[in-house]
Parts: C-alpha cells; sequence; structure tokens
C-alpha cells in the first residue's frame, strides 16, 4: 500500500504529537472550515473518552496516543446532529471503532459528504482495567493525579519515548522500555480479546478516509514523522488540504500489517499471574526479566546520550 511519509511544519506541534503532527494538520483544517472534531481525551482520572472539540485550544487534548480503551459517550449522536446541520466532521479513533461509526451513519443514513474519517495502524486496545489498577498503584506512590499524561513523550527523541504523568509529590517518567505498562502492552499481554485475531488490521478492510500510523521509516527528521495512507478520495482531498502545513519527505510502498506477535493463549497466562499478583515484583521477574530486559535497560540508558 502507499503511504506518504511527512511532519508538521511547527516545531511546537511536533513536539506535542506522537509522530509527525498529520492529525493536528487534519483536524486544524476542519476547525478553520467551522466544523468539529472528534477524538480520545484523559478525563480528571486519567481514563480515556471520546468528546468533540470547536477550538485550537481545545484540539491538544485529542492529540498524542492513547495506549487504553476509549469510551464513545454520546459522540455518535452529537456526529449525526453536527453532520446534519451541515458542519464539516473529522471522527478518530481506532480501526474498530470507525467500522462501527461508518455502520452507524449508514443505519441512521447520515450523509458522509462533510465526515471524514481517520483511524491509525493499531497495534491493539489495553482492557481498560490495567490501565486504571497501574494508575492506581502510581498514586499510591506519588499522590493524586493533578497533570497531563502522556504514553509518547519526546525528551528522549521520538524514537525512544517514554511515558510520563504528573502526581503531586513528582512527575513521573520512565523510558517505554522500562515501564512496566508500557512493557506488558508492547508485548501485547494487555490486548482485548478481540484484538489477537482483528478483521480489521488488513487496509482493504478498513473503513476509513486516512489511515495514519508512524514513519519508522523515515531518515531525516528526529522530532517525529507520520505515514498518511488515503484509503478514499475524501480522503485524498483532504490530504491536499493541508499541504501548507506539512512537509512531504517522499511516497513509499508498504507492505500491510496485519498481525501481532502476542497470542490470545499467552496473554491467558499472564492474566492468571496477574490475577494472582498485579503489578508487582513477582509478576516483572516472570514478564519482564531476563535477557530482553538488560537489553532494554542498555537501550534506555543509550536512549538518554543520543536523544534521537
Amino acid at each position: 500500500m502507499e503511504g506518504i511519509i511527512a511532519y508538521h511544519n511547527q516545531s511546537n506541534i511536533l513536539k506535542k504529537s506522537s509522530s509527525g503532527g498529520a492529525f493536528y494538520a487534519l483536524a486544524q483544517e476542519v476547525l478553520r472550515q467551522q466544523g468539529v472534531v472528534f477524538g480520545a481525551a484523559f478525563d480528571s482520572d486519567g481514563m480515556v473518552y471520546h468528546k468533540c472539540v470547536e477550538n485550537t485550544e481545545e484540539l491538544f487534548s485529542l492529540m498524542g496516543s492513547k495506549y487504553v480503551e476509549s469510551r464513545l459517550e454520546k459522540t455518535l449522536f452529537e456526529l449525526k446532529e453536527q453532520a446534519n446541520a451541515g458542519r464539516k466532521v473529522l471522527f478518530s479513533g481506532t480501526p474498530c471503532q470507525i467500522k462501527a461509526v461508518r455502520k452507524y451513519m449508514g443505519t441512521e443514513k447520515i450523509n458522509d459528504q462533510n465526515v471524514l474519517l481517520v483511524d491509525f495502524i493499531c497495534h491493539g486496545t489495553p482492557e481498560k482495567r490495567f490501565w486504571q489498577d497501574y494508575l492506581e498503584m502510581l498514586q499510591k506512590r506519588y499522590g493524586k493525579l493533578i497533570g497531563e499524561i502522556s504514553f509518547r513523550d519526546k525528551r528522549n527523541g521520538w524514537r525512544n519515548y517514554g511515558i510520563r504523568a504528573a502526581f503531586e509529590k513528582k512527575e513521573y517518567y520512565k523510558s517505554r522500555y522500562l515501564d512496566e505498562y508500557m512493557f506488558y502492552f508492547l508485548n501485547d499481554y494487555l490486548l482485548k480479546d478481540g484484538c489477537y485475531q482483528c478483521p480489521f488490521r488488513k487496509q482493504e478492510e478498513k473503513a476509513s478516509d486516512i489511515t495514519l500510523a508512524d514513519a519508522w521509516q523515515a531518515p531525516k527528521n528526529s522530532e517525529g514523522t507520520s505515514l498518511i495512507f488515503p484509503n478514499t478520495d475524501k480522503g485524498k482531498r483532504s490530504i491536499d488540504e493541508i499541504k501548507d502545513q506539512i512537509e512531504i519527505e517522499t511516497v513509499i510502498e508498504v507492505p500491510d500489517t496485519t498481525e501481532i506477535s502476542g497470542s490470545r493463549e499467552k496473554k491467558e497466562q499472564f492474566v492468571r499471574d496477574y490475577e494472582k499478583w498485579g503489578f508487582s515484583g513477582k509478576l516483572k521477574r516472570k514478564y519482564m526479566y531476563g535477557k530482553k530486559y538488560y537489553i532494554n535497560v542498555l537501550k534506555s540508558v543509550y536512549s538518554k546520550l543520543i536523544k534521537r
């Protein structure tokens, strides 16, 4: 499949973005046309829900990856209301959420001419109970959650991101290589059962107009680069509309992503151990420690030195 490697031309937007700021550019264009944007945000308890925003200031809350299940709340009803009022709408979410939105639009006979659906190449969605438990554990150590959470903090560079959260006693930061939640997520222990055989991984099965991803193939920009896949003519037109906001490096052919390395069987064993031990030293010794863990320690130290 053909993808566009690009990044936003404003450094402050790159810094706030998980990768290259393509989502911000698409959303900003919809807002410029007096439209609305739906996406995932953190609530005051650190959990994730979908909401509708109508200005740039609110848009920042929708930026950045959220590696936890998002509640859709009443956003489908709001989408119908806004689309029927003739406003331009951008709705972003996981491939399965976008498939559900597309089906809802067909059932409700919503005119999709002004609705832009955006998904991303999805690693899988963790069950929210794991994140809730992990957040509670951190709050016992560091006090109440008082500020922003980022699963993709770039202080050591885009490729070597870490998780950050602000608590009463201190700010928590740990490299993705060493943080327990990120380690278990990236090794496919926390995903919802349906993620292990997701029917929407293949690009041809997606219901979106545009798919976004990290352009790990990009050789130049260490601050973050997006990989953009236009899936429909509407998606192509929307990308044309943001060409003044992004720098396009190249167009490349990328193999379709259809599988993940984890399995339901491995997850089921992990859950049995998790229900006995929770996030603990015993769980870490069984699943994190070993050759891979010490390699990750070296990666974490190296990332601080090179900051790329």
